[in-house]
């Protein structure tokens, strides 16, 4: 953040916005940080008049444990972009947030001075249909389901690095998050690392399907995930480390 800082001074004009996911970096390899990381890039955005986005497509709709993985900071972005969650991953929808204030810049009879922006699928009712359904199972206790399947997962991460302390790095759960890193000697930090690959298939071989990062392993299951659906993530873990 530091270098930022510095740059941004007498650079600031090029920047139009600023794009990143909240307290997770998702497929940079789910990077966990701290909610002060945030907090310090919002003041610097707002110093330099500059439009802070928050990509919430993977850390939005409970997937950390709430609505949103904004909330769980001081902060508030200019823009939210979310989806996946959004149906529960059942159909393809995505909405995007704004702030009051980018809403009333783009509210006029002018349609001239107006937004215009539609696409050929826009408001699937079949779509809002499942966002509908899965907002209602939000609303009905999913925030208590979350929790409950954090300290599930948190009981599972301590299982398998108490099994397998020298292949099960960096363990880390939030929410409906469950990750490691594998040790460089096995399998280097690149995407399609062959490990992963490897990984991959093995936990197929007990009916779980997973996509490692590089060398990262991670699951996300849904809040509405059943306790033996649990215990045979953690046996295909635990297989597919075996396997290694």
């Amino acid at each position: 953040m530091d270098p930022f800082a510095e740059f941004l001074p007498t650079n600031s004009e090029s920047f139009a916005a600023v794009i990143i996911e909240p307290l997770v970096f998702g497929a940079n390899g789910m990077i966990f940080y701290e909610p002060k990381f945030l907090e310090r890039l919002q003041t610097l955005c707002k110093t330099h008049d500059i439009l802070l986005i928050y990509d919430e497509v993977f850390t939005g709709m409970g997937r950390l444990g709430n609505g949103f993985a904004y909330q769980e900071t001081q902060t508030c972005p200019d823009l939210l972009v979310t989806a996946k969650g959004l149906t529960g991953g059942a159909l393809p929808l995505a909405a995007t947030l704004v702030s009051h204030s980018i809403y009333q810049r783009f509210l006029n009879k002018d349609p001239y001075l107006s937004f215009f922006h539609a696409h050929t699928m826009t408001g699937n009712p079949i779509s809002c249909s499942a966002s509908l359904a899965s907002v209602g199972l939000w609303k009905d206790g999913g925030k208590k389901r979350v929790k409950q399947l954090e300290s599930n997962l948190k009981e599972i991460k301590s299982e398998l690095v108490s099994l397998f302390p020298d292949l099960v790095l960096h363990a880390r759960v939030k929410g409906s998050l469950f990750a490691f890193d594998l040790p460089m000697e096995i399998g280097e930090d690149e995407y399609l690392n062959p490990v992963g690959k490897r990984f991959k298939e093995k936990a197929f071989q007990k009916q779980v399907l997973l996509r490692p990062l590089g060398n990262t392993i991670y699951v996300c299951p849904p809040y509405t995930t059943s306790k033996q659906s649990l215990l045979q993530i953690q046996e295909a873990l635990a297989f597919a480390l075996k396997s290694l």
